[in-house]
């Protein structure tokens, strides 16, 4: 049956970490009109679907990348979810590419599998010769992936499409390359100067306290239908926007893009790709593109994920999470058992935390476990000791890649 895991057991649970096939128990607060109703759900967790955890040499420096992609599911066991998250790791020739996907609707793992396998061949192909400019490489990656799936497959993706959020390193420059609300952050060492995050109340939350101060720094923007520099493009295409409605007429959840007739197909974000519908309706597949240099021993890790672990943590909570346990974790082995950093990497720790940090949410809205994707790449191994960084300026720039689409592959 597995080990079974309770409420007000969890932070004995917690800081023995997890096990494979763990059992755990619940009480979910079903509505019963205007009061809530406990009821116990015992249920096991899926085990991980993806886990890749790897140390690699780049001109000599030992470097560490960590991923895995762990499925929701219906605490219920109601209903057949199907992972629809992916993650791609590209290191060959001196070349790092990092990207996660986050699909939805029905063919949404078979658009998640059509990207990885033509973004793998795409940058295979480009990583036998230099990469002139990244930006413009990205971008031509993502769009030129959009149009094949669309055009010349069978896939049917007129409801269905994904996310993707794709991290070049090359030296000390770093690319992103983002669609959809899958999100990158940046750790580094440093005082917070932005506004704290405002975190929910959490049970099954753990109070981590680092040893020294960290801040993160947003390399991608959530792409929502009700942001401004979005909303624009989409109103003029004749476009509906709202959320959708309970029972009572309250809206409830993401603001949503729909035809005129708001029946369809509502989709949660302003770019994709795939979703032929929504393409018709202001949706585009242009990525948003910026540049980061990074700063050795300062800049510590990046973290790449999909809404599966920032619909439960903040930005602060992850990055403190990763700096706190990433030190202990040993990459050479795979759990076959007990999951703690003594046989796991650290995008897997990142990864069950979150999970666990869903039996909140279940408990109150009584919903599904999303699927959770993490790629986590430790920067601060990128430089031994005698690391002389190049004398460069700092720097953050960006690209709307949207004025690049006719020059690279003749869109509208």
């Amino acid at each position: 049956m597995g080990n079974c895991c309770k409420n007000q057991d969890f932070e004995r649970i917690h800081l023995e970490f997890s096990r494979v096939n763990q059992e755990v128990e619940i009480e979910i607060r079903k509505k019963d009109g205007a009061t809530k109703k406990p009821e116990k759900v015992r249920f096991t967790f899926k085990p991980a679907q993806t886990r890749v955890h790897k140390t690699i040499s780049q001109a000599g420096i030992q470097l560490k990348i960590s991923g895995i992609v762990l499925p929701g599911q219906d605490p219920h066991n109601k209903i057949a979810k199907e992972c629809q998250d992916g993650l791609l790791i590209f290191t060959e020739d001196q070349h790092i590419f990092l990207c996660i996907f986050d699909g939805h609707g029905t063919t949404g793992k078979a658009t998640v599998d059509f990207c990885i396998s033509y973004m793998n061949a795409f940058i295979s192909g480009a990583s036998k010769n230099h990469i002139d400019d990244p930006c413009r490489f990205l971008t031509e990656m993502i769009i030129s992936c959009d149009k094949q799936l669309r055009e010349n497959t069978d896939i049917d993706t007129a409801i269905s499409g994904t996310t993707a959020v794709c991290c070049y390193l090359r030296d000390e420059e770093l690319y992103v390359a983002s669609v959809g609300d899958s999100r990158a952050i940046l750790a580094s060492i440093g005082e917070n100067r932005e506004k704290e995050d405002i975190a929910k109340p959490n049970p099954y939350k753990k109070n981590i306290h680092v040893e020294n101060e960290i801040k993160y720094t947003l390399l991608t923007i959530d792409q929502k239908p009700d942001v401004e520099s979005e909303k624009e493009r989409i109103l003029e295409s004749g476009a509906k926007i709202r959320q959708l409605t309970n029972l009572l007429g309250q809206p409830i959840g993401p603001a949503r893009v729909w035809n005129k007739a708001g029946n369809m197909p509502g989709l949660a974000m302003s770019r994709s790709i795939g979703d032929n519908v929504a393409k018709k309706l202001g949706v585009i597949s242009n990525p948003i593109v910026q540049s980061f240099s990074i700063t050795p021993r300062s800049d510590l890790f990046l973290v790449l994920a999909s809404d599966g672990v920032w619909d439960v943590l903040t930005n602060t909570e992850a990055i403190r999470y990763v700096d706190y346990y990433r030190k202990h974790c040993d990459n050479s082995s795979i759990p076959v058992n007990l999951i703690d950093p003594k046989n796991s990497s650290i995008a897997e720790l990142l990864a069950e935390y979150s999970r666990y940090c869903w039996l909140s949410i279940v408990e109150d809205e009584d919903v599904i476990i999303d699927d959770i994707s993490v790629i986590i790449l430790e920067l601060n191994s990128l430089f031994p000791d005698d690391y002389q960084p190049k004398k460069r300026p700092s720097k953050s720039t960006s690209i709307e890649s949207q004025e690049l689409q006719e020059r690279l592959i003749g869109a509208k």
